[in-house]
């Protein structure tokens, strides 16, 4: 499967100053395993195109690449209902360094 998300991310408040809002595009290769008692285990690994900007810079003169990749659980509740738990990884490479954004998910997915 192929995923492709918008990655979002602003500090608040006196953490802005410290952690820069980051933005990306990401793409990535989802792989889904079964397993028993209606679970399933997921990964994913991609790349990641934007990142957080350059000291001084503005958002939109952002430039970096990096790797992504994530791990994830899922409960298949009913035949169209789904709790998913996750942890992804987005890795990126600018100008001005590297920065590692983390991310924890809690979600419920509808299948049609």
């Amino acid at each position: 499967m192929l995923d492709i998300q918008v990655v979002a991310r602003a500090a608040a408040g006196p953490a802005r100053l410290l952690n820069p809002a980051v933005q990306g595009l990401n793409v990535s290769l989802v792989g889904k395993a079964h397993l028993p008692y209606d679970l399933g285990l997921h990964g994913r690994l991609g790349t990641t195109l934007g990142g957080p900007p350059a000291p001084g810079g503005s958002p939109a003169n952002v430039r970096g690449k990096g790797v992504s990749y994530g791990i994830g659980l899922s409960w298949d509740f009913s035949e169209r209902g789904s709790a998913v738990v996750g942890w992804d990884s987005y890795d990126f490479q600018t100008l001005a360094g590297e920065r590692d954004v983390r991310a924890t998910s809690l979600g419920l997915q509808w299948r049609y």
